[in-house]
């Protein structure tokens, strides 16, 4: 079966087994699905009770991965080295690495799933100076000056503004 079933469709064709007592090989022949899966769709809706039970579920170990801290630490080095390797770089220097001592060599994917993850705070500082974080990441701009009137700020907001002559007739702007 090309695409993935939907949690009621599922439900649908155990339906025929628990309800109308069809058995699981001919609904495995008639809907192209395994035998096993079809078992194991039934003992999870026993189990769940409900149509719920029959969604996917996302795999325990999504987002992590097994490389040693060495590893990441090595990743994490040639990511933050300036100028920006590539992945692929980073990639194929890794895997020298793992086997020169011996460990497998992680995927593409999960090399970047580790650069990926690295504070951009941190990459920012690493790769485009000090100035560019207070710039980014700070909330207020602290500046310092040497001398009075070295620095002025001002935004742009428009204020009514009221004029007073010489008579005391008042004229009203903004």
């Amino acid at each position: 079966m090309k695409h993935r079933l939907s949690a009621e469709e599922r439900a649908a064709l155990l339906r025929q087994h628990l309800d109308d007592g069809v058995p699981l090989t001919r609904t495995s022949g008639q809907a192209g699905i395994p035998l096993r899966t079809l078992q194991r769709w039934t003992a999870g809706f026993r189990a769940g009770g409900s149509v719920e039970a029959l969604g996917r579920q996302p795999r325990s170990d999504r987002g992590n991965h097994s490389l040693p801290p060495e590893i990441v630490g090595a990743i994490e080095g040639l990511a933050l080295r300036r100028p920006a390797p590539t992945i692929a770089f980073i990639h194929r220097r890794i895997c020298d690495v793992a086997l020169d001592r011996g460990i497998p060599a992680p995927g593409y994917t999960t090399v970047r799933a580790v650069v990926a993850a690295i504070d951009p705070g941190l990459r920012t500082i690493a790769l485009e100076g000090d100035a560019a974080y207070r710039d980014r990441f700070e909330l207020v701009y602290r500046r310092t000056t040497s001398r009075a009137n070295e620095q002025w700020q001002c935004d742009h907001t428009e204020l009514d503004i009221e004029i007073v002559d010489a008579a005391g007739a008042r004229a009203r702007r903004g």
